[in-house]
């Protein structure tokens, strides 16, 4: 159709085409006979224009005439030259604006020359008049005859010039206007035979397209409309790409696919009724399994209740583990405090046993001063009696200071090993204390970790739950689909019956 509309296209550009070039020389032809006829128009005008002797320089002669007789003053006759060439000169520069190139040449050779010379004598006459000078005025107007005659002869060459020109303008005229006739024709004829091939062309193409003729193309189409599929389309040998030919291929194709569609439809109804009846036996597998996913999400909660409250007791042992551990930091903390306290009392021991040292040598010096004393009281004889006494007595003070430090001593050093070994008990106390602290902290990670896995298996419990009801909601939703494909599938054997009783409706040729 898109090569049918551009022949049709072409052919109508070809119409306008060849109908504006015939127009187109039709025009050129008349221009160039108006031109011409124009030409020599124009050229009759102004040989009617110039071939009287030009009223100015008439005028002109006159005037030299009466200023010559004295009948006209200078200053009026100067007045007089100067209008008339002014109105020849206007007269001239209008010649020179309408006359074609070929003539103006000749109209500005010798008449223009004597009109100028005829206009310089008149000048040159009045001025000679002016000054009063010898010179005979009668030769200077004889002059001023002589270029009037001149001008004359030279428009009479110039009359015949254009008398020529206008006689071969009509004639080009004429000849213009026989071409633009004999182009006329010519085109006419042209565009006429263009026209025939073109349109030959076109209904050759056309014919081509369909390939055959229309009435024969729309009894086929309307057969198919009909569903009549047996009708022969007769097609040329080689064609395969006219309408006859597509229609020949559509036929064989809708053939086909009847053939195809009718042998679908009935394995369609097959497998309609084999989807109906496997969709019972779903729905009934559905039901059952739909049950079961209920038993089982009553399960699910059992045990989620039996996690949560086994997660509840771990936290609650986690806690008492956790208050444990807290108690036995304090018991260690009171321990540790305790062996501060028995390493104070050991110290302290110790500097009383140095001070009881220091005391036991204070008496060792003072029974040794006391001896010399005696000695130096024995050798003073009854002089020294008295202060032997003293002595005495200090020496027996030094020796019982001496036996009660030493007795000091003994104890403090027995009290010192007891000392000792309560801090070594009490050390060895702490240490057994830091390990049950140590193992109450692991208990109670321990609780922790039981506590989290605990709240983990309930929340994954949870999860399965939630995913059984799931499963419990997805299962009642497949059986209301199975419901569905089983409305689908008895639907689908009467669209099945519907289809085979429109492709019946078809007339097919055997494959």
């Amino acid at each position: 159709m898109k090569s049918l509309a551009h022949n049709l296209l072409l052919l109508i550009c070809c119409s306008i085409l060849m109908s504006a070039l015939v127009t187109a020389i039709s025009l050129y032809g008349s221009h160039r006979s108006a031109q011409s006829t124009e030409s020599g128009l124009l050229a009759k005008d102004l040989m009617s224009d110039i071939k009287p002797a030009p009223v100015y320089l008439i005028e002109l002669r006159l005037v030299l005439s009466r200023v010559v007789e004295g009948t006209l003053s200078v200053d009026q006759a100067d007045a007089e030259i100067k209008r008339l060439s002014a109105q020849w000169h206007q007269r001239v520069d209008y010649w020179k604006a309408t006359l074609p190139p070929e003539l103006q040449q000749n109209l500005l050779g010798e008449q223009y020359n004597a009109g100028m010379a005829m206009i310089k004598d008149a000048n040159d006459l009045v001025e000679l008049i002016r000054s009063g000078a010898p010179t005979p005025l009668f030769e200077k107007l004889k002059a001023a005859d002589k270029d009037f005659f001149a001008h004359q002869k030279g428009i009479e060459s110039f009359v015949k010039a254009s008398a020529d020109y206008a006689d071969n303008a009509v004639e080009k005229a004429q000849h213009s206007s026989a071409n633009s006739t004999q182009w006329q024709l010519i085109g006419s004829g042209a565009a006429v035979l263009l026209l025939l091939v073109v349109g030959w062309w076109v209904h050759r193409t056309i014919f081509r397209s369909l390939g055959g003729e229309p009435s024969e193309v729309a009894e086929i189409a309307n057969a198919v409309a009909c569903g009549d599929l047996t009708r022969e389309v007769k097609v040329r040998d080689g064609d395969r790409t006219s309408v006859m030919a597509a229609m020949e291929t559509m036929c064989q194709q809708l053939t086909m696919v009847i053939h195809l569609v009718h042998e679908s439809s009935n394995q369609i109804s097959t497998r309609s009724s084999e989807i109906a009846s496997g969709n019972i036996d779903l729905a009934s597998r559905t039901e059952e399994q739909a049950s079961a996913l209920e038993q089982t999400a009553s399960s699910m909660e059992e045990m989620t209740a039996t996690v949560k409250q086994n997660a509840e007791n771990a936290q609650s042992a986690s806690q008492l583990a956790n208050t444990a551990s807290r108690s036995a930091e304090q018991g260690g903390a009171v321990v540790a405090q305790v062996v501060e306290t028995m390493d104070g009392i050991s110290s302290s021991a110790n500097k009383i046993t140095d001070i009881i040292g220091v005391i036991d040598s204070i008496a060792f010096q003072t029974n040794i001063l006391a001896l010399n004393a005696a000695v130096e009281a024995a050798r003073a004889g009854d002089q020294g009696r008295g202060f032997a006494v003293v002595a005495g007595e200090v020496r027996s003070l030094a020796q019982r200071s001496a036996s009660a430090a030493k007795e000091i001593k003994e104890l403090i050093e027995d009290s010192v090993h007891q000392v000792a070994s309560g801090s070594k008990l009490v050390n060895e106390a702490g240490k057994t204390i830091n390990t049950v602290v140590q193992d109450v902290k692991r208990v109670a990670a321990l609780m922790v970790e039981i506590t989290h896995a605990s709240d983990e298996q309930s929340s994954g419990i949870e999860q399965v739950s939630t995913a059984i009801s799931q499963m419990d909601v997805t299962t009642q939703q497949n059986a209301a689909m199975v419901n569905q494909a089983s409305e689908a599938a008895e639907s689908l054997l009467a669209q099945t019956y519907e289809l085979n009783t429109a492709v019946s409706q078809f007339k097919l040729a055997s494959l």
